[in-house]
């Protein structure tokens, strides 16, 4: 999935969910148009019943799209999670939830992941007043992030600044300024809801 370089919302729309984003999506947006899968048999050709093998495999494809992740992230993950004493899917889904790109996305900074990505690996982003540029990085509790000082009179992201976000409550966001802190782990209710954790656990279990 990280290859792709097509239309995102054909990928969304795969899945029958909008692209999650941080501005308002537009009636005229393919995801909020068309609420079927993408391919020339339409609304027919959408969403049949399915197998179990083929559920799982397609919840898998869809946190690949969802946290714009490839194979090797997400399988390590799954090998990280299933180590952890904590349940193996909500493990899972906190370390994506923990990815730097991912908490770029969260705070507002950025309108979308696939955003959030591209500004970590352009160098945009501080992490404890370091710059930080791989996407995949884990924060912890207590990281302070921020959008390097010199973009933040961009007109992009100073349009972002000025956008009434709600983050989740495990970060603190100053979004005025563009900065925000980790306060804690994210729980169990908190986690991306999209996802049916399990079904991948399975996937990568048998």
């Amino acid at each position: 999935m990280s290859n792709y370089t097509g239309p995102k919302s054909r990928l969304f729309r795969r899945f029958g969910i909008r692209l999650q984003t941080n501005s308002d999506l537009k009636q005229t947006h393919a995801t909020v148009k068309k609420t079927y899968g993408p391919g020339q048999h339409g609304p027919k050709g959408s969403f049949g019943k399915k197998s179990e093998y083929a559920r799982q495999l397609l919840e898998k494809q869809k946190a690949k799209v969802i946290f714009n992740v490839n194979e090797n992230h997400l399988r390590k993950y799954f090998e990280q999670a299933s180590k952890m004493e904590g349940i193996t899917g909500d493990e899972m889904i906190k370390l994506l939830e923990q990815r730097l790109d991912n908490v770029i996305f969260r705070s507002g900074i950025a309108n979308t992941r696939y955003q959030a990505r591209q500004m970590v690996n352009h160098g945009l982003i501080q992490v404890n007043g370091k710059v930080v540029s791989i996407p995949s990085v884990q924060v912890k509790a207590g990281d302070k992030f921020n959008l390097i000082a010199k973009k933040k009179d961009s007109s992009l992201f100073k349009q972002n600044s000025e956008r009434a976000i709600k983050a989740p409550k495990w970060l603190e966001v100053d979004l005025k300024n563009l900065s925000g802190e980790v306060v804690r782990t994210p729980d169990k209710g908190e986690l991306e809801p999209l996802i049916s954790a399990h079904l991948i656990v399975e996937f990568y279990s048998k």
